[in-house]
């Protein structure tokens, strides 16, 4: 798809969104998606936990996974929904930082 995309990291409710703004000549307000996130948790209490999204705490819901302290996570609409293994970790930081560069 010719046109730009722009990653922006925002916070609503205190829960992290990526969003995406994909233009193109043909579509000039463009398209925006909201997608899961990858984080470390850092501080778990019963079933909430601290996310480390680079730097970014955002506090989670971490009932629905078994997941502890140093866990990579996917996290979606405030939901801590998929322990990563490191390689699928890496491998969706590497296209977060492969998107960034378009």
């Amino acid at each position: 798809m010719a046109g730009q995309m722009r990653l922006r990291a925002g916070r609503l409710d205190n829960t992290l969104c990526e969003s995406y703004r994909i233009s193109s000549e043909s579509d000039r307000r463009g398209k925006h998606m909201c997608i899961a996130s990858g984080g470390v948790i850092i501080e778990k209490r019963g079933h909430k936990a601290d996310v480390d999204f680079g730097g970014n705490i955002v506090e989670a819901e971490a009932g629905l996974t078994q997941c502890e302290v140093g866990d990579r996570v996917l996290v979606h609409a405030g939901c801590i929904i998929q322990k990563l293994t490191e390689t699928e970790a890496e491998e969706m930081d590497e296209i977060l930082r492969l998107m960034e560069e378009l």
